[in-house]
């Protein structure tokens, strides 16, 4: 067997431990181990293995994130991945290197997004796959650890597994060191020299990869903080400040309708609250429901709501409901800040 450990020594010492690139990496190993699931199905699987409190649109929101929110795409990905772990196998227990080739060569495909670039995560997805569908490999616990990889991590890990699996396979042939012959030594010295090139060429890539990484996550902690603002602002504790401000337009369009005059003290605060609406539409938050609207709904049209009322009967069972809170959502990265709450409308309502 191939005994392979890669440096994780970087990430033992405090680096890149992102407590949600850990749980995209369990989402993978979960997908990895059943293609076709729902995505509650998934967050109900996740939740119960790790104890997160993951919904079926926080499943939703990942595939998005990563352009696999289309199952065929999806399946696209976990095949090429599969397959690289069974390749993978079967070079280790045949060790030759026809079978190495085969593992090299269907690592370095592209699995091609709808757009037609390659999927970022198509490295992770790969690692994920072969420890998730082969734990002997595991033998020094090292998955805990590849759970902190982001996809520059995982193509170096790759390119590690890669030359490890030449050397076991007998793929690398090295001219033998000692020799007086000039010739010998020649070749020797220039074996070692591209060898010391290509490990410069790789650590240059994983650089990029890991300065491009740290560029992509900046964005994505400024798209974090201001979710979490808005998502406080919207919170009981706060009043649901959101909520009010289209309590307090709609009230003050209807008072303009009716031709009411504001009292001047009243009209400073009203600019404000327009004020205030204006920040809020300029910062691409956005209502998800109409405030105070009826409708008539099924179980699964309100799967991502707050439901008040008596349970539903069977999957075509339909309830009349209003809005009583409209959910907010950052339009950019259709991230959902706020759930919207709706309530069973009763024969007094």
């Amino acid at each position: 067997m191939l005994e392979f450990r890669y440096d994780t020594q970087l990430l033992i010492d405090g680096h890149d431990l992102d407590e949600d690139v850990i749980r995209e990496n369990q989402l993978f190993g979960i997908l990895c181990l059943n293609a076709d699931a729902e995505p509650r199905e998934y967050a109900d699987k996740l939740n119960e293995a790790v104890g997160t409190d993951f919904r079926g649109y926080d499943i939703i929101r990942q595939f998005r994130k990563f352009h696999v929110s289309h199952r065929q795409k999806r399946r696209e990905l976990l095949d090429w991945a599969e397959e690289l772990a069974n390749l993978l196998m079967t070079a280790l227990k045949t060790s030759d290197p026809d079978d190495y080739l085969k593992f090299k060569n269907h690592r370095k495909a592209d699995v091609l997004t709808q757009e037609g670039s390659r999927y970022k995560l198509q490295e992770r997805i790969g690692v994920m796959m072969i420890y998730c569908r082969h734990p002997e490999l595991d033998i020094y616990d090292d998955l805990k650890l590849i759970e902190h990889f982001k996809n520059a991590y995982a193509n170096d890990f790759l390119d590690d597994l890669t030359d490890a699996l030449a050397k076991y396979c007998g793929a690398v042939k090295r001219p033998a060191r000692g020799s007086k012959n000039k010739s010998a030594a020649s070749e020797d010295a220039s074996y070692e020299i591209e060898r010391l090139k290509t490990l410069l060429e790789r650590n240059e890539r994983l650089t990029k990869a890991l300065q491009d990484e740290f560029e992509e996550s900046l964005r994505e902690s400024k798209t974090k903080e201001l979710t979490e603002f808005f998502s406080r602002l919207n919170s009981e504790k706060y009043g649901c400040i959101l909520d009010g401000l289209l309590s307090v337009r709609k009230g003050v369009n209807t008072l303009k309708k009716n031709h009411y005059e504001l009292p001047p003290e009243l009209s400073g605060l009203f600019i404000i609250t327009q004020k205030l609406i204006q920040f809020v539409r300029d910062s691409h938050i956005n209502p998800i429901m109409k405030l105070d609207e009826e409708k008539i709904v099924k179980a699964s049209d309100i799967e991502f709501c707050d439901y008040e009322g008596t349970p539903f009967a069977d999957k075509d069972d339909e309830k009349i409901v209003r809005v009583i809170s409209p959910g907010w959502i950052y339009t950019d990265k259709d991230i959902q800040i706020a759930r919207p709450k709706i309530k069973e409308l009763g024969d007094d309502d």
